[in-house]
Formats: C-alpha cells, structure tokens, sequence
C-alpha cells in the first residue's frame, strides 16, 4: 500500500497552538505521514518531520513589514523560506493532501502551482475572522495592507475543504466567500493530550472561590477590567491570572493590582505545558472570559479554546455578552453571563455566584462537553476530507 503524505503548514508556533496540534494527531490517526512547517519549536505530536520557518530580526521586519509591497513581503517571509518544501515534492512522493493554516500561505502563487501538478487535495483552516480582526493602530500599520492582499487571494483560490472555529463565524465567511464551511470546535482532546485524572472539586460555603483567566495577555482581552473589578466583587473571590505576558506587562499588571490594594486577592501565576493545561485548570472553581467591549467582529463571535479548556475542566464559566460563548453557557446553565461590558455588570454576575450555583454549573459541563466531543468534531474533520 503506498504511504500517504499529508503537509501541514502554519506560520505559527504550532508547539503552542493545539488546534494545528490535533490536526497532525487525527491525520497521523488516519495512517498519513505528517510534514508539518511552523514557527519556533517542534510540536512533536506524531509528525514524521519538522522544519522551522525562520524569520529575520525583528528590526528588519519591521523595516520590510513598512516598505515591501505584499507580493515582496510574502516572497520574503513565506516562499523563500519553503523553498525547500516545494524542491522535495517535486520528487516522487507528492503529499495526498495539505492543510494550510490561516491566510499567511494564500499569496504564494509557487506553492498552489506545486499542489495543481501534483493533484494534492488542499484544505484550509480559518482560525480568526480576517475580514475583521481589529487590531492595533500598529498592527493596522505593519499588518493591515497585507491582509487586505491576502483576503483578496482567499477569494480567488480553490480549496476542497475549508473550516473554520464556530458556526457563526462559518456563516460570515460563506456570505464572503459564497462557499460552505465546516465548523471545527476547539475542544481539547484530553485522551491524548492530557494527564486530567479528577475535575473541579465541589464548594462549600467557607472556601475562596477562585476565579481564574487563562491565555495571553493582550488587547482585547479583557484582564484590566477585569483586575479592577475585583474592587467590586465580593471578598470570597479571588483572581488567578494564568497568562504568557512580557516582562514590562507582568510589572504593570503588578503595579495595579498593588495601587487598587488587591495584592491579597489577584495573583499572577505561571503557565503550565499545555499538556498539564486541564489539570492545573481543575484546581480553580471558575473560568472568566470577559473581552471587553470586542474591538472586531472577530472578537466578538469567540470561542477559544480557553473556552473548551475549562469545561474540560469542570469549571463554571462566566462570560460576557458574546453571543457564541453566551449561547452555550445560557443553553447549558454552565455559568453566567454578564449582560454588558462594564466593570459593575461583571462584578454584579460574579457576586451572584453562590456555592451551590457553581457546583450545580459544574455538574453540568461534562454534559455541555459532550455536545462539542472531540471525537465528534475529529469526526467532522476527516468525513469533510474524505480520509
């Protein structure tokens, strides 16, 4: 029987990012030997090979990221540093089926010549809406004429799959792009990444509740309003924050919680491997993902996989007013949602948390997570790709 090669790419750094994981897991589970190509580190999840993208200094980026028109700047950044890829699969063994990840391959003409001549089945995986991600005024400058180039290639290219993160996010992507797209939660697949032997454990009326946000510190996420909302929230919480967050982010995340006096209620703690995510989850009692008012449409249709990550956990959740995370948390009774994106509307949900609530939502999110398995969804993935 010929082997079957499949080439995953993503211009990230896929030993972080478990969504490009479980795609080389549940192609490796199809009996596909995996290439993948991504930033930084291997994942080393059952790829055959690994090859790192380089990128250039950060000064020289920035300078190219100002002056390069998009077709230099994606020579620069993507083909040139594939070149390799595309000499290898012109040998013998062309690869069956690719996987791109996100816009950042679309505008390499080379790579989709290489996948017509050699009849390889391309899918791609939509992470974020890019019609509108938001941003930064400084990402609008270095980023913002190059997703424009890239959005325009999105609709020009073919593709025999596309997916994407939510179905609402699926559905503003078909009134784009005019085709259907599959919706691929982000549920973690904890029997092979995870070690998780017991979920959160019940509240009585005397125990701290603790509160935790975990991810990435940054625009949009909500951790500033949320620190000084603790103002707000009863003394029988306490706030976790389990964030990757630079060294100048972590000192004034400090000095906030230490001007609002809270130095005894909010904690900044260390991430942990991602394969130890769930368990370190399960020692808290609630999740919040509150990303004050969203800056994007992106933003504001969420769901992350923090999301799913802490129902694996068997925490509560609570929510702000995003209609994706909402509707599951409301249809579940997983949690709360916070019906505006003020301080005092957080603070007012989280204050009506009683102990016999949140065991009550957490007896419930094994059986909200099960609506989202991720043998279901692995299912979805591999039924679209015909594998």
């Amino acid at each position: 029987m010929p082997t079957m090669r499949a080439l995953v790419l993503s211009y990230s750094p896929i030993a972080r990012d478990p969504r490009v994981r479980r795609q080389i897991q549940w192609l490796k589970s199809k009996g596909f030997e995996v290439d993948a190509y991504g930033l930084g580190a291997a994942p080393l999840v059952g790829e055959r090979t690994y090859t790192e993208i380089r990128v250039p200094s950060l000064q020289s980026r920035l300078r190219n990221y100002l002056f390069l028109s998009p077709k230099k700047r994606e020579s620069l950044f993507i083909s040139s540093k594939i070149l390799s890829l595309v000499q290898d699969v012109q040998g013998n063994e062309a690869y069956v089926l690719a996987i791109l990840n996100d816009l950042d391959f679309l505008g390499s003409d080379r790579l989709f010549e290489m996948f017509k001549a050699k009849d390889t089945n391309v899918a791609l995986d939509l992470h974020e809406y890019f019609y509108d991600v938001g941003g930064s005024v400084a990402w609008r400058i270095l980023h913002g004429r190059y997703y424009k180039w890239l959005l325009k290639k999105l609709e020009t290219r073919t593709f025999s799959q596309v997916f994407t993160v939510s179905e609402a996010i699926g559905k503003l992507y078909e009134s784009k792009l005019r085709v259907p797209l599959v919706a691929l939660e982000n549920s973690p697949d904890s029997k092979r990444t995870n070690s998780l032997v017991v979920k959160s454990e019940n509240l009585d009326s005397n125990q701290k509740v603790r509160l935790i946000h975990h991810g990435t510190f940054g625009k949009g996420r909500g951790i500033i309003r949320l620190i000084s909302a603790m103002r707000l929230i009863d003394t029988r919480f306490e706030l976790h924050l389990m964030v990757i967050i630079s060294t100048w982010s972590k000192l004034f995340v400090k000095a906030l919680v230490s001007i609002l006096g809270l130095e005894k209620r909010v904690f900044l703690i260390d991430p942990v491997p991602m394969s130890e995510i769930l368990r370190k989850l399960s020692s808290f009692d609630v999740e919040v993902i509150f990303y004050h008012p969203p800056h994007s449409t992106n933003e504001l249709y969420s769901l992350p996989n923090k999301f799913f990550e802490s129902l694996a956990s068997g925490l509560a959740i609570v929510v702000g007013p995003s209609p994706s995370m909402a509707e599951i948390v409301t249809e579940h009774e997983i949690g709360v949602v916070a019906p505006s994106w003020t301080r005092e509307s957080l603070a007012n949900s989280i204050n009506a948390l009683t102990p016999s609530a949140i065991n009550a939502a957490k007896a419930r999110t094994a059986s909200a997570l099960a609506h989202f398995d991720s043998a279901r969804v692995e299912d979805k993935f591999c039924n679209a790709l015909n594998i």
